[in-house]
């Protein structure tokens, strides 16, 4: 369905039961007036609802679909089993906003899956919430983070907060190319109230800790035990 609001110049779409949709060419416009194209974005999900102002003629719309800006921005709210694709992105997702112009998004039981190299897969990223204030800073509440590729992950950190900082420059975070594998991902996180499981188990925990994680190992740097005569039993 779709019609105008009650806000004047601004209409309202709304999908259910299901739907996959895949939007290319999309574009943003910059505070320079540049525009930014931000490459295909796949949606899938059970409902939609979709805001977009528009202060022209109607048959506008669907030119004003493809662009958003801070003065005419798309929003989106996602409901029900949501697979949200970006260029090398992927998140799954109960419950979704995003604004496409701010790049501003709060994400409810969310799963993002983001490849690094150095890990050789993906570096999957568990949250009870995630909040993308910009396109370089995520935050995550309730989280869990692991490279395992396995269903139920036999190693992850568990943290109360994770905040994501993307250390890219702009020419590298305006092109979204999966494919291209030159462009590596430069991510550094900031955890709190930070514990390491194996297996279950909890057997690391640090209070805070930052980290680049494109710098391997991801926990420790290094491990080592020792006893003396002096110091008895030593762990370092």
């Amino acid at each position: 369905s779709f019609g105008q609001s009650s806000t004047p110049g601004e209409y309202v779409a709304q999908i259910r039961d299901g739907f996959r949709l895949q939007i290319g060419g999309v574009q943003m416009q910059q505070a320079d007036g540049s525009m930014t194209d931000l490459g295909t974005v796949s949606i899938e999900a059970d409902n939609a609802v979709v805001w977009l102002s528009n202060d022209g003629p109607v048959g506008d719309l669907l030119q004003n679909f493809s662009i958003s800006t801070p003065d005419r921005p798309i929003e989106l709210y996602l409901d029900g089993n949501i697979v949200f694709q970006q260029g090398n992105r992927v998140i799954y997702a109960d419950r979704m906003y995003y604004n496409i112009s701010s790049e501003y998004g709060m994400i409810l039981s969310a799963e993002v899956l983001t490849p690094v190299p150095q890990y050789q897969g993906l570096l999957r990223l568990k949250a009870d919430v995630i909040e993308q204030r910009d396109r370089r800073n995520f935050s995550a509440f309730g989280a869990a983070i692991t490279s395992s590729r396995t269903g139920v992950p036999s190693y992850w950190l568990q943290a109360d907060k994770v905040d994501l900082q993307d250390e890219r420059n702009e020419a590298d975070l305006s092109v979204y190319a999966p494919t291209d594998a030159s462009r590596e991902t430069q991510m550094r996180a900031t955890a709190n109230n930070n514990w390491v499981y194996l297996r279950g188990v909890p057997v690391f925990y640090w209070p805070t800790f930052r980290s680049n994680l494109s710098e391997q190992p991801l926990y420790l740097s290094s491990l080592k035990i020792k006893n003396d005569t002096i110091f008895g039993t030593q762990v370092y």
